[in-house]
C-alpha cells in the first residue's frame, strides 16, 4: 500500500499489505514511526512472512550540485505553485529561475522548503542522502520519482546514479 503521512499504515498492517511511504508526496508528515506502527500492526495482526518496507522520494541527479538544483527547479515549481494555487504546464528550468528572482521573499522560503524535501545533487550526494534516509527509516528499498523538464534529463539523472551503484 501506498501512503504518504501514516493514515493508512496500521490499516495496512492489519491487512498484511506491505507499505510503501511516500516521502516524495508529503515529506513535513513522512516520518520513521509510521514505519513503527505500521510493523506494530502487522505484529499484532499475527503475520507470519517478513514484512516489507519501501521509502519513495524524489530524487534528481546531475553532474553539479547547480545542475541537478536547476533541473530540479520544474518539479520544485510545480509543488510549490500547488502550495500557493496555481496549476500551469511545466515550466522549463530557466522559467523557474527567472519566476524564483522574481518572488518576494516569503515565497521563496515555502520554494526552498520544498527543495529541501528533494534529494538533489551529485551521484555521490545522492546517494549519501538516500544511504542517510534507508537508515532514517530502517529500510533497504528506496523508490525514486525523478520529474524534469526534459525525458533527457530524466534519463540522464538514472544513468547517473547507476553508475555509482
Amino acid at each position: 500500500m501506498l501512503g504518504s503521512s501514516g493514515g493508512s499504515a496500521e490499516l495496512a498492517g492489519q491487512l498484511g499489505y506491505h507499505l510503501a511511504l511516500a516521502r516524495f508526496i508529503d515529506s513535513e508528515n513522512c516520518h520513521p514511526r509510521i514505519f513503527d506502527a505500521h510493523q506494530k500492526a502487522w505484529l499484532q495482526a499475527g503475520h507470519e512472512r517478513p514484512l516489507q518496507r519501501m521509502l519513495a522520494i524524489a530524487c534528481i541527479c546531475a553532474e553539479t550540485e547547480n545542475e541537478a538544483k536547476l533541473r530540479a527547479g520544474t518539479a520544485v515549481y510545480r509543488k510549490f505553485a500547488t502550495h500557493i494555487g496555481e496549476r500551469e504546464d511545466f515550466l522549463t528550468p530557466a522559467q523557474v529561475r527567472d519566476r524564483y528572482h522574481a518572488m518576494p521573499a516569503s515565497h521563496q522560503a515555502l520554494f526552498d522548503r520544498i527543495e529541501a524535501s528533494y534529494t538533489i545533487g551529485t551521484p555521490e550526494q545522492c546517494w549519501a542522502e538516500m544511504e542517510s534516509l534507508a537508515e532514517a527509516f530502517n529500510t533497504d528499498e528506496i523508490s525514486l520519482v525523478t520529474v524534469t523538464h526534459s525525458q533527457t534529463d530524466r534519463l540522464d539523472s538514472y544513468r547517473l546514479l547507476a553508475k555509482n551503484l
